[in-house]
């Protein structure tokens, strides 16, 4: 289960496994290596990870214990190029502190449109600064 909570761009990752003793957060944002985020066990088979993450589109997946999995709960599911892949929007707050919504989105940008993440984070902040109250 993935919350994201975009005022403040900090995303709460949340994954069950009992058997796990080791489970990693792994996406676009580590560059797909390994061992860059190690989640936290909060016991009871939970798992927790909080990154802070610019606007934009990300692919991620767990891997506990060397298997990968797949995050279900997250904004959409799309396949890549090892399997499903989850997939979570950050938002941009508006400049005038309003916060753009998921729903506007689909009518300017979806899912990446095969545009680099740079170009998708710069017409998320074209967004944020368009908005009007």
């Amino acid at each position: 289960m993935v919350t994201v909570e975009h005022a403040t761009r900090t995303v709460r990752f949340q994954f069950h496994h009992p058997a796990a003793t080791d489970v990693q957060l792994v996406g676009d944002f580590t560059g797909w290596r390994t061992g860059q985020i190690r989640m936290e066990s909060k016991g009871d088979g939970e798992w927790q990870a909080e990154v802070e993450l610019m606007p934009g589109i990300y692919h991620f997946r767990y891997r506990a214990d060397g298997q990968w999995f797949t995050d279900d709960w997250a904004s959409r599911v799309q396949d890549g190029p090892f399997g499903a892949d989850s997939v979570i929007w950050v938002l941009p707050t508006c400049t005038n502190g309003q916060e753009v919504h998921e729903a506007d989105l689909p009518k300017t940008i979806d899912a990446r449109l095969g545009m680099p993440a740079p170009q998708v984070a710069a017409r998320m902040r074209e967004l944020a600064a368009s908005c009007v109250a």
